[in-house]
C-alpha cells in the first residue's frame, strides 16, 4: 500500500495565515473603521429622527418644542447644543473592543428616558440592521486585505 503525504511549505500561505491571526488578535484597525462608520450612521439617524430600529423619536413636549425653536431654530429632536452627537460624541478602541460614547449628562436621559423630568426614552445609540451589514462588510474587507496584501 502506498501512502501519499501533502506538506504545505509555502511561505506566502503561511505568511497570509499569520497575518490573519494578527488581525484577529489585534483588530484595532477594524474597530477604528467600525467606530467611524457608527459615528456617521448614528448622526444620520439623529438627523432623520429615528431609533436604530427605524422608529420615529417620541415628539418633544409642545411647550419645550416652542422654547427650543425660539432659542436654537428648527433642529432635529435630539439636537440642541450639538454636543451629544457632536463634539462630545466619540469612540475609543483597544485590543478588547470598541467603545462609542457621548460625554454629555443628558445622553443617558435621552437613551433610557428620565421620568422625573418627563423625558421619554428616545433610543439613539445602537446598531441598526444597516449598521450590522456595514460592519460585516468592513470585517470582510479587512480579512480579504489580510490575504490580498501579499499578492
Amino acid at each position: 500500500m502506498t501512502t501519499l503525504y501533502a506538506v504545505i511549505d509555502d511561505k506566502l500561505v503561511l505568511d497570509d495565515f499569520r497575518h490573519l491571526v494578527e488581525l484577529v488578535e489585534s483588530p484595532k484597525d477594524f474597530y477604528r473603521e467600525a467606530g467611524e462608520a457608527l459615528l456617521i450612521s448614528t448622526r444620520e439617524r439623529i438627523q432623520r429622527g429615528v431609533t436604530p430600529t427605524g422608529e420615529k423619536f417620541t415628539p418633544l413636549e409642545p411647550s419645550y418644542a416652542a422654547r427650543k425653536l425660539k432659542k436654537v431654530g428648527n433642529r432635529p429632536i435630539l439636537e440642541y447644543d450639538l454636543h451629544m452627537a457632536g463634539d462630545r460624541f466619540d469612540y475609543s478602541v483597544d485590543d478588547e473592543g470598541l467603545l462609542i460614547e457621548s460625554k454629555t449628562p443628558y445622553a443617558r436621559a435621552q437613551q433610557f428616558g428620565f421620568p422625573d423630568l418627563n423625558i421619554p426614552a428616545r433610543p439613539w445609540l445602537g446598531l441598526s440592521d444597516d449598521d450590522l451589514k456595514h460592519l460585516k462588510s468592513i470585517l470582510s474587507e479587512h480579512l480579504l486585505d489580510a490575504v490580498r496584501h501579499r499578492f
